[in-house]
């Protein structure tokens, strides 16, 4: 009688061996190169990063490690390239309103300059831990995002509802804040992140693209100049942020235009803190995705 299970659990295990055989076969250099210059290059590039690697020679056994963790990792890759080939919503082109009034910042965008300030009021959530989810449907919560520039700075802002804040004093990200990317020059695959907490505590870093998706990060350092400054209220919180041109690298010599996108790290208590991305427009993945940013004319 003992032969009938073990016959069972024999086929299990070989029908289990040969679906990890497919799912370690279905990557590949072609899918890889198909996701260049796509919405789906973010989660393409992760097809050459070690963890997909080490997964695939996992499950073709090649390699000691578990199984159960690199299906895990492969089917959330390969979910994660599924959005990407599905995703047709256009980039967003904005002409950045330049204005001759001063700045003062404070971390309150209230002087009347930011009356001329490119606004986006609501927000789209793009990132909800495991697994990932993006959201195409405006939200009303109260998010103003605003952009503008001087002659010698552009200006960022953001103001956000919250009653519960938490500050993630090692990690940033993992807590509330504001977060600028910003790509100067897309040749270079190189970019400027800046995250800001209610409480005024900062990260920054200049970010360099690898071919396997992974930022390579100078962390720590901001072009001369930078300002920025925060503002915390009984059930909200605000960030302003100044840039300033002249840390804008050009290959032509002359800026005319930028790349960037602003995030709403979003920590909520009441669901385990869970962590959550908010912006200003639809985006897919989080702010390592170069394709997704918003271009920004620079006015005259």
């Amino acid at each position: 009688m003992r032969f009938f299970p073990l016959l069972l659990l024999a086929l299990l295990l070989t029908g289990c061996r040969t679906e990890d055989r497919k799912l370690a076969e279905s990557w590949s250099d072609e899918l890889y190169f198909q996701g260049k210059n796509t919405p789906a290059e973010f989660a393409t590039d992760k097809i050459r990063h070690p963890w997909t690697r080490d997964a695939i020679a996992v499950l073709r056994g090649e390699k000691c490690g578990s199984r159960p963790a690199a299906r895990h990792w492969l089917r959330i890759l390969s979910g994660l390239i599924a959005a990407g080939q599905k995703w047709n919503e256009p980039t967003v082109t904005i002409t950045i309103p330049q204005t001759e009034l001063p700045v003062v910042v404070d971390g309150i965008p209230s002087e009347e300059a930011w009356q001329s300030a490119h606004v986006w009021n609501g927000d789209y959530r793009t990132f909800v831990n495991e697994p990932r989810a993006f959201h195409l449907h405006r939200r009303d919560t109260g998010s103003r995002w605003m952009v503008m520039r001087d002659s010698s700075h552009l200006y960022f802002s953001g103001t956000f509802r919250d009653q519960d804040l938490v500050i993630h004093p090692k990690k940033l990200f993992r807590g509330d804040g504001f977060e600028l990317f910003l790509l100067p020059e897309p040749a270079l695959r190189s970019y400027w992140e800046l995250i800001v907490a209610p409480d005024g505590s900062s990260y920054s870093g200049w970010n360099m693209k690898n071919h396997t998706g992974d930022p390579v990060t100078v962390p720590g350092i901001l072009p001369k100049h930078t300002r920025f400054a925060a503002f915390r209220g009984p059930d909200n919180f605000s960030v302003e942020i100044a840039f300033p041109l002249a840390g804008l690298p050009s290959l032509s010599g002359k800026t005319e235009r930028i790349r960037f996108m602003l995030f709403r790290t979003n920590n909520i208590p009441e669901t385990q803190n869970a962590l959550c991305y908010d912006t200003p427009v639809p985006f897919l993945y989080d702010g390592h995705n170069l394709n997704g940013y918003i271009t920004g004319l620079l006015s005259p």
